[in-house]
């Protein structure tokens, strides 16, 4: 029987007084990736900034995907996953939450603006490399895609710091690129644009 995959979706005009410019979104690259991984991706709508925890049980692991905005239900799904032993991929603004959740941060301090990472040309080619990452060799994220990796670069923010128990895997000449504990998984790269990843989506959809 196939995995079924929560993806967590994003939010868009938070700030507009009308509330038809108000959405929630997952780009098709992500329900792509999950289902050439034999997954069964299924969005989680948050009702009144909470997850609905009869949906939560269905699934066998969840996606937070990139983004622009970071709720209090990203920590809600991040809890739910480790206290339920669940696989959790959390991808750009994913793995920001997962930073600002392991340092019980809700005013963003862990997170600080970068220059020179944000790249608008990234099209179907999919591979558009833009650095070397490095994994360490103990962690899970090694075990799935290596101790060296290259990566696009798609980001605005990075992160300063985690808190133990989570632990720094992947770190390029500049930044943290991925974090993890036990099945929670933080990149900062866009591993979803990427033709090198399979692996990666394989694991979260197994």
């Amino acid at each position: 029987m196939k995995n079924i995959v929560g993806i967590i979706p994003s939010t868009l005009g938070l700030n507009s007084i009308n509330l038809f410019d108000y959405k929630y979104y997952v780009q098709k690259t992500y329900i792509d990736r999950i289902k050439k991984s034999n997954g069964i991706p299924i969005i989680i709508p948050p009702t009144n900034n909470k997850l609905d925890k009869n949906i939560l049980k269905l699934c066998n692991s969840f996606l937070i995907i990139g983004g622009k905005y970071i709720h209090r239900y990203h920590f809600e799904i991040i809890d739910y996953a480790i206290k339920n032993n669940k696989k959790l991929l959390g991808i750009c603004m994913g793995m920001q939450a997962i930073a600002m959740y392991s340092n019980n941060d809700l005013k963003e301090k862990t997170l600080y603006k970068v220059k020179g990472h944000y790249n608008d040309n990234i099209t179907k080619n999919n591979e558009l490399l833009i650095h070397k990452v490095k994994i360490n060799n103990n962690s899970l994220l090694s075990k799935i895609l290596g101790t060296e990796i290259n990566t696009n670069s798609v980001h605005n923010y990075a992160i300063k710091k985690v808190s133990s128990p989570f632990k720094i895997v992947g770190e390029s000449n500049e930044i943290i690129e991925a974090i993890e504990y036990k099945n929670v998984i933080g990149v900062q790269f866009h591993p979803e644009l990427m033709n090198s990843t399979d692996k990666l989506f394989k694991w979260l959809s197994s």
